[in-house]
């Protein structure tokens, strides 16, 4: 069990050390509590609850808490305790998209089901975390993932699987130069062996990991080398050179002035083995007195069982009777500590669950109000467009030629599919309970509706004007493609854009096209640029992307479309039509249109 434990505790540190991704905040909130965790398991847990209960926090700062909980119960072999936690941290993950935390979670979540004899649901859970690994193409995460495979393997005794998996860790690692990495995966492959028997295989493998270690000046990893060395010493009777890792290992604790009792009782152990009862008894008092200190009644309890046994080795029983009298009162000490810690954690885990209830009740209300809201807004708008549509029909009968073609033209620029796909897009940022965002988001395209509306019963309007829907237009495109792409309007400085008057959303189509057919289906960072200059009084335009590029196919929409637009220019009267181009962008990939009007 305790291999496997440090097979876990391996990948969490390689984790935890070099992938974790929040605020710098949430960064050192983490820190605090994962340490309190491997350091007083029990402790970390009343302090979580506590600000579970009482804490406002954001939903990434609710996941740490949850998944040091889980780590916490881990801590203390209570592996059933530890998955409801990670449940409800998963959740919250997924709801910030941290995907470096689900990974983490995931191979937590397999190695406590593994450890418990769920191992199907282990290994589902560990290819789940090695799958996403893969997809965000990270190889030091793919690594660690395939290390947690390995260990799932490892709970199965399937060894072929087991030194498959830590072979592709390597590999990745010693590929990527990852030395936390290589010196995590020697300590695996180490720990096989060593539990297989093969104790000189592991002696190699565990000094390897030493010398990454010290390559990496890491004094955790070093200690926990030192450890597992002594060990594979003691194990095959070779007690000086288990005493003489050991005595290293607590010149560290020592320097780092780290209390650690079980350095003493490691080097007690040996003693003990050797029949060197005195120095065995040395090593366990000074064990003893450093969990006094830290009121540790469980770790006293089973110093004082070391003692007790190492009395009854020399006959020394009147100090075995003060040791097990000792042990009697730490066992009263100990029911008392735990009845108080039960009664607390029931207290805290009856006003998380009360708090969480009211929570999500609170959530649910607000969603639903907000849904409403919104359903609402857009009807009225559509009744709205629906009268503006009805209106506009009766003007046409006017001037048949002229406003049938702007009618056509006006109703491409806003589409049922654009409008439903950008709803779908608020809906999704509404489900993400972002009300904030997708408010900002409603205000935008509910401006862009009125700005439609009032264009349509105008013939001219200013370039400002224009530039302003057009503008509003790309955002609401930018929040539907997820910021795919960045954009730029240039306009000269000589041109007064209040004075300048063209035909309402003139060059939105080449923009809507742009997006649509250039910059959509590209798999890299898309641009789009205006540029509106004054040369010889006319004004011209230039529409430029960075997208596919232009590819002529006969396609009768299309040629429509562009029939359409010269016949606008062409109601202008100045001969505007023959100055429009269509072409590839001379610079780069992508299209540039290119036409020009008179500045009356």
């Amino acid at each position: 069990m305790r291999n496997k434990l440090f097979i876990f505790c391996i990948i969490s540190l390689v984790f935890a050390s070099a992938f974790a991704q929040t605020t710098e905040s949430s960064i050192k909130f983490e820190s605090r509590i994962s340490k309190l965790s491997v350091q007083n398991p029990n402790e970390a847990i009343k302090q979580i609850d506590s600000l579970l209960q009482y804490a406002d926090l954001n939903d990434t700062l609710m996941g740490i808490l949850y998944y040091r909980k889980g780590h916490s119960y881990q801590n203390i072999n209570n592996f059933e305790a530890s998955l409801p936690q990670y449940d409800k941290a998963l959740g919250f993950f997924k709801s910030t998209k941290n995907n470096l935390k689900i990974i983490d979670l995931l191979a937590s979540q397999a190695s406590s089901n593994a450890i418990l004899g769920n191992r199907r649901k282990a290994i589902v859970l560990a290819f789940e975390s090695l799958d996403l690994a893969k997809k965000i193409k990270n190889d030091d995460l793919i690594a660690s993932s395939y290390s947690t495979v390995a260990h799932v393997y490892y709970t199965l005794e399937d060894w072929d699987n087991v030194y498959k998996y830590l072979t592709l860790a390597y590999k990745l690692e010693k590929k990527n130069n990852n030395i936390a990495g290589l010196a995590s995966t020697y300590n695996n492959l180490a720990s096989v062996y060593q539990n297989r028997g093969q104790y000189e295989k592991a002696l190699y493998y565990y000094n390897f990991a030493l010398e990454n270690s010290f390559k990496m000046k890491n004094n955790i990893y070093v200690m926990n080398s030192y450890e597992n060395i002594a060990q594979v010493y003691t194990e095959t009777k070779q007690y000086d050179k288990a005493l003489e890792y050991l005595n290293k290992l607590k010149k560290i604790c020592d320097s780092l002035k780290i209390p650690n009792s079980t350095v003493n009782i490691s080097i007690s152990r040996v003693y003990q083995l050797r029949k060197d009862y005195k120095n065995e008894k040395i090593e366990l008092i000074t064990a003893k007195t450093i969990e006094e200190k830290g009121k540790n009644f469980p770790a006293q309890k089973r110093i004082a069982k070391k003692l007790l046994e190492n009395a009854i080795n020399t006959k020394d029983f009147q100090s075995a009777i003060k040791y097990k009298n000792e042990i009697d009162s730490l066992d009263v000490q100990i029911a008392i500590k735990d009845r108080e810690d039960t009664k607390v954690v029931i207290e805290n885990q009856k006003k998380i669950l009360l708090k969480e209830k009211e929570l999500e009740i609170s959530k649910e209300r607000n969603r639903n109000i907000i849904i409403t809201s919104v359903i609402l807004f857009f009807l009225f708008f559509f009744g709205l467009l629906f009268l503006a549509q009805r209106t506009k029909n009766k003007a046409l009968k006017e001037n048949q030629q002229r406003l049938v073609l702007e009618q056509k033209v006006l109703q491409s620029q806003m589409n049922p599919h654009f409008i439903f796909n950008v709803l779908s897009a608020i809906q999704n940022s509404l489900l993400d309970n972002n009300p904030i965002k997708s408010a900002g988001y409603l205000a935008n395209f509910a401006k862009l509706i009125r700005q439609n509306f009032n264009f349509i019963q105008k013939e001219k309007i200013s370039l400002a004007d224009d530039l302003d829907a057009l503008d509003n237009y790309i955002k609401t495109q930018q929040f539907r493609f997820n910021n795919s792409f960045d954009y730029k309007i240039d306009v000269d400085e000589e041109i007064d854009t209040e004075t300048v008057f063209i035909p309402p959303m003139l060059l939105q189509p080449f923009v809507e096209n742009a997006i649509e057919h250039g910059l959509k289906s590209i798999d890299y960072k898309g641009f789009l640029e205006v540029k509106i200059q004054e040369i010889e009084n006319k004004i011209h335009f230039t529409i430029t992307d960075n997208g596919v590029g232009y590819f002529p196919n006969n396609d009768a929409k299309e040629d429509h479309a562009i029939a359409i637009f010269k016949k606008r220019l062409a109601l202008m009267g100045n001969n505007d039509e023959s100055s429009f181009e269509i072409n590839n962008n001379p610079n780069a990939s992508g299209t540039q249109v290119k036409f020009c009007i008179k500045n009356d």
